[in-house]
């Protein structure tokens, strides 16, 4: 009987592992087939669920377990990897948007608007990593360059995402 429960616990330990490297293969397949572009990580998010939905369905639970964790060691990588660049794009361009607001402020002698409203695209990986970076690194560049313009409501439409600022998160060419 010792034999059995033992062989058993092999059994599930290999279901586990050969689960564990499909998980991760196929979560990497699925990145690769979206170019490894940040820009798609919601598409790749939504894929990668369909696919562990399938997955559940139709294994057994040691299988599952395992392709789970490879699918999870992906994802990590994945996010971690996009958030980080998609915040370092945003600070960038938070950096030189609160820059050109500045300079036309000063120009104009009054807290510049912001006219040509940007439609800000949902995007949960990427979106608010940029979002987040772009906005935050924007008011702490304006309010060192040009304290004086940098309040009110023109300010904040000059910037916020919520509103069409600047720091809107659209990655889709003008003419998508």
């Amino acid at each position: 009987m010792k034999e059995q429960a033992k062989t058993f616990s092999s059994k599930q330990k290999r279901h586990y592992l050969v689960g564990k490297e499909m998980g991760t293969s196929e979560t990497q397949e699925i990145w690769t087939n979206l170019n490894r572009d940040c820009v798609n990580s919601d598409e790749f998010l939504a894929v990668v669920a369909e696919e562990f939905d399938a997955i559940k369905r139709k294994t057994d639970v040691d299988y599952y377990s395992g392709y789970r964790q490879g699918l999870i060691e992906v994802l990590e990588v994945v996010t971690g990897h996009c958030r980080s660049k998609c915040s370092q794009i945003g600070k960038v361009s938070g950096e030189i948007s609160a820059s050109i607001f500045c300079e036309i402020s000063k120009t104009i002698g009054r807290t510049a608007s912001f006219t040509r409203l940007m439609r800000d695209a949902p995007n949960i990986i990427c979106g608010n990593a940029y979002v987040m970076s772009c906005e935050l690194t924007f008011i702490q560049e304006a309010r060192n360059m040009c304290p004086s313009y940098a309040t009110g409501h023109n300010f904040d439409s000059y910037y916020r995402a919520s509103l069409g600022g600047a720091c809107s998160y659209n990655p889709n060419k003008p003419d998508e």
